[in-house]
């Protein structure tokens, strides 16, 4: 009896040294335009707030998720995660490439009710993935509301793409990328308003 059940701990522990070793996980963050790269900037003088990301529920994880070649079928990647919720991830994102676009403008992300901004931007996003070794995408709607009376602006769907290596590097930096375009078609539309 001691001979098998020192076998079957033997067994065991072989077992784990054989497949107890797990890969890291790799933590991504989008990266916002810096002023150096911005082609063009925009000279309205405002306030300007963000709201918190809309984002469809199966990229509401802490998983990066792409998608197969053919375009339907969902992939979650264990091992390649998001370093804090996306949509917060977006909100920050987005609020530092409007600063870029804007300089001479307070951008901020809207984080208490009672913050003050003569504008507000929502974005609903319908899609942001990927097919790796093909196209990240970005679809989304986004709104400009006039904060003193809550009165809505212009109400926009916007579609970006662009091709992307097999990597989730190559991804991220794309994906940081189409987050800049949609930025600067916002950044465009609020300066149509200055006065």
């Amino acid at each position: 009896m001691k001979t098998k059940l020192s076998s079957l701990l033997f067994c065991l522990f072989l077992a784990g040294c054989i497949g107890g070793v797990s890969m890291p996980s790799k933590f991504y963050s989008l990266e916002s335009i810096s002023p150096e790269t911005a082609a063009e900037t925009y000279s309205l003088k405002t306030a300007v707030g963000v709201e918190e990301f809309r984002i469809p529920r199966y990229i509401d994880r802490p998983q990066i998720v792409t998608r197969d070649a053919n375009a339907v079928e969902l992939k979650v990647s264990e091992l390649n995660r998001w370093s804090e919720p996306l949509s917060f991830m977006m909100q920050r994102t987005m609020a530092d490439d409007l600063s870029v676009y804007l300089p001479n403008s307070m951008v901020k992300p809207k984080i208490y009710a009672r913050e003050s901004f003569n504008y507000n931007v929502f974005v609903e996003v319908n899609r942001f993935d990927a097919t790796l070794g093909k196209t990240a995408i970005l679809e989304a709607w986004w709104s400009i509301f006039n904060a003193k009376d809550n009165s809505l602006v212009t109400r926009q769907k916007s579609t970006f793409s662009l091709p992307i290596g097999d990597n989730y590097d190559d991804m991220v930096i794309a994906q940081s990328k189409l987050l800049q375009d949609l930025a600067k078609q916002i950044a465009q539309t609020l300066n149509k308003r200055k006065k």
